[in-house]
């Protein structure tokens, strides 16, 4: 019942602010959902992006599929930043910084989280002319391992936790056709993780790949409402070069995200995403988040 009262909430939030949205402009690809904070407009130089979230309810799902208690804080806020530069008509590099907070009751921790560089080159653009034909992009990122993982936490309640501990390459394509107002997309990337010495011992957290499917709809001049199932597996992990028997994960997620066009170049964001929601997931951790941003472009 809950699920479903927030569900129509945030509809009608989305609703009300499209109402209030002015001219739009050409789709940007949105394929892989909420992913990437941010992906620049075709008509863009730069584009900046500043988003609050909080995640909440956090359960671990354990090799069986069962849920436990997770010794994790209560609250996770994210406050993100993130800019994008053309570099060509075509391709662009953002950069990504989130600085955490973590809360356990009246206790909370705030630090900086991984950093992430990442770029984007459309091989298959848009066409008004050929509306049907979906946009194709090749992306790639690099998370750096900067921020305290959870094997290093001091805290017992891990409120000290603000990084993934070890360095991550995301390789894939994203196809998204969004000329028409219905709109949809899929993108599949592949993970690629460094391996790092953590509380003493070598940690590799194992191949990944993520997939992503989104179907929704768009209103010319109004914005757009998207639905989302994501899927991320990764192989076994490895502690001093051994694999860990069972210790592949597997993480199905769904996310209803809307965005409102303000003016030409603003628009605002609204997300609501449950990660490890259902089916065959395990070794993960259960956990709902909203948030809502405000981006904005130059032109060139």
């Amino acid at each position: 019942m809950r699920l479903k009262e927030a569900s129509f909430k945030l509809t009608t939030i989305c609703i009300a602010l499209g109402a209030f949205s002015s001219d739009a402009f050409g789709c940007a690809s949105c394929g892989s959902g909420g992913d990437d904070p941010l992906i620049l407009y075709p008509n863009q130089e730069w584009r900046f992006y500043l988003g609050a979230s909080r995640a909440f309810g956090f359960k671990t799902i354990k090799a069986d599929g069962s849920f436990g208690d997770e010794n994790a804080p209560t609250f996770k806020d994210a406050l993100t930043l993130a800019i994008g530069k053309a570099i060509t008509p075509f391709s662009f590099i953002t950069v990504t910084l989130p600085y955490l907070q973590n809360w356990k009751n009246d206790m909370y921790k705030r630090g900086v989280g991984d950093p992430i560089l990442a770029a984007r080159w459309t091989v298959v653009p848009q066409d008004i002319s050929a509306p049907l034909i979906p946009q194709l992009q090749l992306m790639g990122s690099y998370r750096f391992a900067q921020a305290k993982p959870q094997q290093e936490a001091d805290n017992p309640y891990r409120l000290d936790v603000f990084g993934q501990g070890v360095p991550e390459t995301k390789l894939g394509i994203d196809i998204f056709q969004g000329m028409t107002d219905v709109k949809f997309g899929a993108a599949q990337s592949f993970l690629f993780p460094g391996e790092r010495n953590l509380g003493g011992q070598t940690t590799y957290p194992g191949l990944g790949a993520r997939s992503v499917v989104t179907l929704g709809y768009g209103i010319s001049q109004v914005g757009k409402i998207l639905t989302g199932y994501t899927r991320e597996t990764r192989s076994k992990k490895k502690i001093n070069g051994l694999e860990i028997d069972n210790s592949e994960v597997i993480e199905n997620g769904f996310f209803v995200t809307c965005d409102a066009e303000v003016t030409p170049m603003q628009m605002a964001r609204l997300t609501w995403s449950r990660k490890a929601a259902f089916w065959d997931s395990k070794n993960g951790s259960r956990n709902d988040s909203f948030s809502i941003a405000w981006m904005w472009g130059i032109a060139p």
